[in-house]
């Protein structure tokens, strides 16, 4: 495991309140190079409110964010894109009039926006190059080139998802922060996911997960970060976290059963 404090995403002592709520308390995590690291928890328990935090959209109390070594905790979401972080969000956010092909090519726009906005205007002919190479890179690794032409709106759930992780792919982000990614999928598709999951690790990413599947989590997961009331209470391998008692009781038992 990789030292507290560095790896290509490394959080000290994050704290994000609400009032005098505190909704993240003293955080601390990394994501070391190609890993999945999973961020567990119950409903509430702040996970969602981390990735806020750490995409730019929440300012947080205290702490510090440090992406591919250089301090980023006071960078707005679109200066963190630019320097390698990428994210998904709970409620999938597709062009559903849009084909395949043409929702992942957008990937690649993200990563550059507010960076000579009228590029994405007048883009030169290496502009348009380069795009076509993420797009068609990001759908052969998420298993998506037969799809390329169909339209987003009239898929399945499934395949959905897939488009959905392939347009962020398709942004070269170095770390990949996908909130609850596989919500909707049915156990054959959920299998497919995890391995397109393996080959974007495999490909030189890496990801920090939220995810509620456990059964998703302790097979794909290198490393977990357990919060409950946005306190970190438990980290460690799957099976330690499996067997805590501390992650049992903020689960109430349910989550570590359906996984075991």
């Amino acid at each position: 495991m990789t030292e507290p404090g560095t790896g290509r995403l490394a959080v000290s002592d994050l704290t994000v309140a609400y009032g005098g709520a505190l909704a993240v308390d003293s955080l601390s995590l990394t994501v070391p190079a190609e890993r999945i690291m999973g961020l567990i928890g119950p409903n509430g328990a702040g996970k969602t409110t981390t990735f806020n935090a750490l995409s730019g959209l929440v300012t947080p109390r205290t702490g510090s964010i440090r992406l591919l070594g250089e301090d980023v905790s006071t960078l707005p979401p679109q200066a963190r894109a630019r320097r390698g972080l990428g994210r998904t969000f709970q409620k999938m956010q597709l062009f559903d009039s849009l084909t395949v092909g043409e929702n992942v090519a957008l990937g690649h726009e993200a990563k550059k926006a507010d960076s000579r906005p009228w590029r994405h205007v007048f883009a030169s002919k290496a502009d348009r190059i380069s795009q076509m190479e993420a797009a068609e890179a990001a759908l052969e690794l998420c298993d998506l080139e037969p799809l390329a032409g169909e339209r987003v709106g009239a898929l399945p759930t499934g395949e959905r998802r897939r488009v959905e992780l392939a347009r962020v792919v398709a942004g070269e982000f170095t770390v990949l922060l996908l909130d609850e990614p596989s919500s909707g999928l049915d156990s054959s598709e959920t299998q497919q996911f995890a391995a397109v999951l393996r080959q974007v690790v495999a490909s030189g990413r890496s990801i920090l997960l939220v995810e509620h599947d456990m059964a998703l989590v302790m097979e794909i997961c290198h490393y977990l970060y357990v919060l409950d009331f946005g306190k970190l209470i438990f980290e460690g391998p799957p099976a330690a976290v499996l067997a805590s008692p501390e992650v049992r009781d903020a689960y109430l038992g349910w989550a570590a059963d359906e996984a075991s």
